[in-house]
């Protein structure tokens, strides 16, 4: 092999790494540690479908979508208690981590599914939580 073959070896080796890099860092952008805190409930309801709607409007297929109407619209697709109740966008909504990237895809606890019970364990653990929520605390 030729000394100029090897140095364009290399050098394609870099140019290859740096694009790598650099759509990480741009595939990393949308992220912020708030969107994941409001996935997992860590804010008022209010304050948790704000920031997933903003989250979701960034997609350019959503950037369209009314947050306003949609909660109360797609509910009616539901059948399950959790998910007819719902008040929040993080009931049919959540993040999957995707470790090999370290990224999220959103995903949807879809009515099909949720109707079928897919999803009773989730059911049962969001009825308990908020149980007890709503619970007053004991103030002795």
């Amino acid at each position: 092999m030729s000394p100029d073959t090897s140095k364009k070896r290399r050098l394609a080796y870099r140019v290859m790494l740096g694009i790598l890099l650099l759509l990480w860092v741009v595939g990393a952008g949308c992220y912020t540690k708030n969107i994941e805190e409001a996935f997992n409930g860590e804010f008022s309801a209010r304050e948790n479908n704000r920031v997933i709607s903003e989250y979701c409007q960034s997609c350019h297929l959503h950037r369209d979508f009314i947050p306003e109407t949609h909660l109360a619209d797609q509910v009616l697709a539901y059948q399950r208690k959790v998910f007819r109740l719902a008040e929040e966008c993080r009931i049919c909504h959540y993040l999957e981590k995707q470790f090999m990237l370290n990224d999220f895809t959103r995903k949807t606890r879809r009515p099909r599914d949720a109707n079928s019970g897919k999803f009773r364990k989730f059911e049962r653990e969001t009825l308990k939580s908020q149980k007890a929520r709503k619970t007053p605390k004991n103030r002795s």
